[in-house]
């Protein structure tokens, strides 16, 4: 089966952000299967330029990614007259179309090449229907009015919708009136396999010692929670002289809310360490260095940082809102309220109980090699991909 996906930024081992990576490694396991699998993509890096040209073309992971022009300040966006005008002349030469970015101008480039060419399109959503920003009627009403006016009849053209969670799936019909979803839960390259990672060396690096660390890894803007993690560590602080807090994040990206937590942090601000962007080994390391994840989000699709850091054996403190039930169930994360009183009361509990920490590390990566292995998730999306070959056969040869 030729497999062609369509994403907004694609830098292998430098991911700003999850559906990056999603989009990579899914194609990676594709190809694995013995599929043809290409990447069309932008020359940014999330909203970051990157040095790579447009026209390049790089087989990675036995995956071939085509990089195009991102145009002006829309190309943070996915704005690429390039990538469309290609994508509209290619289509028709595979036998299923992938989206990842909804709501955004590559999705109605792959409406346009579904309806000309008829290849069967599918989009993962991503997380772009979640509750967040839906929170006053003003909001909602807002978004569903632009939903449904605008981007409903890119979704159409959709075979399928490719959802998170069952809350996704509620969400896409609701928003969209699209009832064709399936459940695809994220994977991770890490699923039973040994990571290679060093926790010295990154505690060495920003000279954490051997104190205890409550590690956050994600965008720092408020539906993470971030604020609230700070509240919850200017408490635990004061109990524990020792404990440090380390934040792997950009703090470019929304600089008033980073301002908002570092006034929260300052009376602790010699205990607390921002690294920035760190490429996949590093965050390996931090991963590995770890003596809690906590990532209280508010509202996620499936956090890819969530997943490593299961895979990665690291005790995981997880807010509702990233959707791990499953999990939750069946003893491989602690959960959270998106409150800083509920963050604090269960990361104390974490940082006083060696044997549940050691639980949660042997249980995280068990749940993992289980339920997210990609390997095994590609192979649900080329059912997927195949259903709809088949009935868009009969259907022309119906209309015969």
């Amino acid at each position: 089966m030729k497999i062609l996906h369509v994403v907004h930024s694609l830098v292998p081992g430098e991911y700003r952000g999850g559906i990056s990576k999603v989009a990579h490694e899914l194609a990676a396991a594709q190809a694995r299967a013995g599929h043809l699998v290409e990447v069309l993509t932008t020359t940014m890096n999330s909203r970051v330029p990157t040095d790579i040209a447009a026209g390049t073309v790089t087989p990675v992971d036995g995956v071939t990614i085509r990089y195009f022009h991102a145009a002006g300040s829309r190309g943070a966006r996915g704005y690429s007259p390039t990538l469309r005008q290609h994508l509209l002349e290619v289509a028709s030469g595979f036998d299923a179309l992938h989206g990842h970015n909804p709501l955004t101008p590559l999705s109605r480039y792959l409406a346009e090449a579904a309806r000309r060419s008829g290849p069967p399109l599918f989009t993962h959503l991503h997380g772009a229907l979640n509750p967040y920003g839906q929170q006053s009627w003003y909001r909602y009403f807002r978004r569903l009015a632009y939903v449904r006016c605008i981007e409903a009849a890119a979704m159409r053209a959709n075979q399928g919708l490719f959802c998170l969670s069952e809350h996704e799936s509620r969400e896409a019909v609701k928003l969209l009136g699209f009832d064709n979803t399936r459940i695809i839960p994220n994977g991770t390259s890490l699923a039973g396999k040994p990571i290679q990672a060093d926790g010295q060396r990154f505690r060495e690096r920003y000279q954490l010692g051997d104190a205890p660390v409550l590690l956050f890894m994600g965008r720092i803007f408020s539906i993470k929670g971030v604020h609230l993690l700070a509240e919850a560590f200017v408490q635990l602080a004061a109990e524990r002289p020792d404990l440090r807090l380390v934040l792997v994040g950009s703090r470019e990206q929304f600089p008033d809310y980073v301002a908002q937590v570092d006034a929260i942090l300052a009376p602790w601000s010699h205990r607390v360490t921002w690294t920035g962007f760190l490429n996949d080994q590093q965050k390996f390391d931090a991963l590995s260095a770890a003596t809690v994840f906590c990532h209280p989000s508010e509202s996620e699709g499936m956090a890819m940082a969530v997943l490593e850091a299961m895979a990665a054996g690291a005790p995981c403190l997880l807010g509702k809102g990233c959707f791990m039930k499953d999990a939750a169930t069946a003893g491989a994360i602690l959960e959270c309220e998106f409150a800083a009183e509920s963050i604090r009361r269960q990361a104390h509990r974490l940082l006083h109980d060696d044997s549940l920490r050691q639980h949660l590390a042997r249980r995280g990566p068990e749940h993992i090699a289980a339920h997210h292995s990609w390997d095994a998730i590609a192979q649900q999306t080329i059912s997927a991909y195949g259903g709809a070959s088949v009935s868009n056969m009969q259907a022309s040869s119906r209309a015969a």
